[in-house]
């Protein structure tokens, strides 16, 4: 997982978008200690030959909290992306039509009044 948050980082261009600094902080942060915590786990087990319960408790939690970040921010760029969809629908639909211009429409003012006669 670290190396997907890591990808955003390096493929991303300065000035790199909020999002992108709120997953390497979860990379730097959350995730290395939930990488810590099962590295301890798996040492007091082999140490002890006993299963440990306890410390995974407080690694799913962590894990459960990497996640719930990961889908909030998700959701913060999903919304972020329809807004500008939206603002840019906007602005299409408001562009003004263009009116022909005086010359052209006494131009086809003669060309009618010329095939009336």
């Amino acid at each position: 997982m670290g190396s997907h948050l890591s990808q955003a980082w390096k493929i991303s261009s300065p000035p790199r978008p909020t999002f992108v600094h709120k997953l390497v902080e979860l990379r730097d942060g959350e995730h290395s200690q939930a990488v810590e915590k099962i590295k301890g786990l798996i040492h007091v087990e082999l140490l002890s030959g006993h299963t440990v319960f306890v410390p995974v408790k407080s690694i799913e939690r962590l894990q459960a909290f990497i996640l719930e970040e990961l889908i909030a921010l998700k959701g913060i760029v999903a919304q972020r992306v329809r807004s500008e969809a939206e603002k840019a629908a906007a602005d299409m639909l408001a562009e003004e039509v263009e009116l022909p211009s005086d010359a052209l429409a006494e131009s086809l003012k003669n060309m009618i009044n010329e095939l009336d006669e």
